[in-house]
């Protein structure tokens, strides 16, 4: 089984029983990014917890576990593969200021289009009761 140099240094923390938090901090990277990798990690295992991680990747090392270093190469520079599970601008200190800022331009576009449309209801009403 191949996992990616980030997978193996998640799982390596885990095994010690680091937090997410701890990862995250010791990694220097989001909490929300190390989620992604673990679960990343539980779909690789076929695993449902941390704990199954852990066990998991414990047999694998006693079975001599390699790693892909092309598979990480390629995760990072193009931000694909399986722990990449949202945009990457969510993978900053403040994801959720921009999901929140996403969510409003959503609803602004919704309240134009509904504007919009109910506009032309009204002339298009007018014209047909001009004529008729």
């Amino acid at each position: 089984m191949q996992l990616t140099q980030r997978q193996c240094e998640v799982a390596d923390r885990l095994l010690a029983g680091m937090t997410i938090a701890a990862i995250a901090d010791d990694l220097d990277l989001t909490e929300s990014r190390v989620n992604q990798i673990i679960r990343a990690l539980k779909n690789r295992f076929e695993v449902g917890t941390q704990a199954g991680i852990v066990a998991a990747y414990q047999r694998a090392l006693e079975t001599g576990l390699t790693q892909s270093e092309t598979a990480e190469d390629l995760s990072d520079a193009a931000g694909a593969g399986d722990e990449s599970l949202v945009p990457q601008v969510l993978n900053t200190p403040h994801p959720l200021l921009y999901r929140l800022v996403a969510i409003c331009l959503a609803a602004l576009t919704l309240a134009i289009t509904f504007l919009a449309l109910t506009q032309f209801a009204v002339t298009l009403n007018d014209a047909m009761s001009a004529n008729g």
